[in-house]
């Protein structure tokens, strides 16, 4: 025997059996202030969460990239490059030096206290990007974050808005208010001539804009 679908649960809110008493505007008038101060203290339940995770979380990365530049400057380029697949490009716009500084530190020079800091805390963000879960966290940096501009997350990351990319990370903010933060110029300096799309092969692609 089949069960019967059930509706989804509804809120209820309690009347008292004096209150049947009173007229039926008086009942409304009060159910709508009592949801009315319901809905302010979630707004404001809200905010402090949202404030005290906020404040949580750079710590979290700091953590996290600490134990990082624990490891050899070798196995961190190892990790980024080889294990997570990005490019020695942004390799080296995310350690903030040249691609010509990236070769020769695989060549065995070594990298100043700051880059290396940058390349720990990289590879640390990634790792933070898979709990929300992205399943290819470089490949997720790359794309560009509106359709037709040019503006992708490794631009935001490039220039330090790292708790804004883990809001938009988890869906917490939108592409434009991403952009907007990154530049208020961006309609006019990422405006792009191509556009990302599906190929035939499921694969996204890059082509000129028709």
């Amino acid at each position: 025997m089949s069960e019967t679908p059930t509706s989804a649960p509804t809120v209820v809110y309690e009347i008292e059996p004096s209150e049947l008493t009173a007229s039926g505007s008086a009942v409304l008038r009060d159910l709508g202030y009592r949801a009315g101060r319901l809905r302010d203290e979630v707004e404001l339940l809200n905010r402090d969460v949202n404030d005290h995770h906020r404040t949580v979380r750079p710590y979290d990365l700091s953590e996290r990239a600490s134990s990082k530049a624990r490891k050899s400057v070798e196995t961190l380029l190892d990790e980024l490059s080889t294990e997570r697949g990005m490019a020695w490009r942004d390799v080296a716009r995310v350690a903030g030096v040249s691609r010509s500084a990236v070769r020769k530190w695989r060549a065995g020079d070594t990298p100043s206290p700051e880059s290396r800091t940058r390349l720990a805390l990289a590879a640390a963000f990634l790792d933070l990007l898979e709990q929300f879960p992205i399943e290819d966290p470089v490949g997720w940096l790359e794309v560009p974050i509106l359709p037709g501009y040019s503006a992708t997350a490794f631009d935001v990351f490039e220039a330090g808005h790292l708790d804004l990319l883990l809001d938009y990370a988890g869906q917490r903010v939108t592409a434009i208010e991403v952009l907007d933060v990154l530049d208020t110029s961006w309609r006019e300096r990422f405006s792009s001539t191509f556009e990302v799309f599906t190929a035939p092969d499921g694969e996204r692609s890059i082509r000129p804009k028709k």
